[in-house]
């Protein structure tokens, strides 16, 4: 495999970096007034120092972090890629064991701070915007498509970010992150795949506590990475066994 920077070494990549790509816009829209650099500012968060203060930080910020993602795809992780897919996957103990290799690089991401690109900066999050991260996923994609997915999965939870509450996000977002979560959506049941309406998996409030049966399939990162914790977007149906998608609901559930 070439073995280069995938992202400055990368013509295709760097010509929409600086010439294709209307970086005013998109920060504008996705940095608003600036209000992460702001509130480091009036607060000393630790989690903001590295947020931007003006347009040129913020293209700054995101050429840096894009150009360490390239230097660790292109010439860290490319270089063990044939390792990977010769030593395989392996079930043991009701488990899913991956190449130890992955797991030591995708440790790496992990403290490099370079896999939580779907979150906000607040909840230890990178805080890229779209666009950056398309062109992130371009290079892991490139690199291996399996490594890319076992990465970049804890951004599944990312959906909290818009429908948690505030309390659940800054108690559960951190915790993802911090302690090297994988996360899976629990969709797929033996019986349904793409008819998500028709989902059986039930969930029921008893005294307080929420209670979960039925049986998912395929869930992708289910057993985390090798040892590491993994959490699961389980969509289980809380209304009438006829209320369809209307009765579904979301369960962050950890995975034992």
């Amino acid at each position: 495999m070439i073995q280069n920077n995938y992202f400055s070494d990368n013509p295709d990549l760097m010509l929409h970096f600086e010439k294709l790509i209307n970086w005013q816009e998109v920060i504008q829209e996705y940095e608003a007034e600036f209000e992460d650099a702001k509130k480091y500012k009036e607060t000393g968060l630790a989690s903001l120092e590295m947020a931007p203060s003006s347009l040129s930080e913020a293209i700054d910020y995101y050429h840096e972090v894009l150009s360490l993602i390239g230097e660790l795809c292109g010439n860290k992780v490319s270089a063990h890629i044939a390792d990977f897919e010769a030593e395989g996957l392996h079930y043991s103990d009701g488990k899913v064991k991956h190449p130890e290799k992955m797991a030591e690089l995708i440790h790496s991401f992990h403290e490099s701070g370079l896999v939580a690109a779907s979150f906000k900066r607040e909840y230890g999050g990178m805080g890229l915007t779209q666009v950056a991260k398309t062109l992130l996923l371009e290079m892991a994609y490139r690199c291996d498509t399996s490594f890319a997915v076992a990465m970049g999965s804890v951004n599944l939870a990312s959906i909290l970010q818009d429908f948690a509450t505030e309390e659940q996000k800054q108690r559960i977002i951190p915790k993802l992150i911090q302690e090297r979560y994988s996360v899976t959506m629990g969709l797929t049941e033996p019986n349904f795949g793409s008819d998500l309406a028709a989902v059986q998996t039930r969930a029921e409030l008893k005294e307080g506590q929420w209670y979960i049966s039925g049986t998912k399939r395929f869930q992708t990162m289910a057993c985390g990475l090798n040892g590491d914790p993994a959490a699961i977007l389980c969509l289980a149906r809380t209304g009438s066994p006829t209320s369809g998608a209307k009765g579904l609901s979301f369960f962050l559930v950890d995975s034992k």
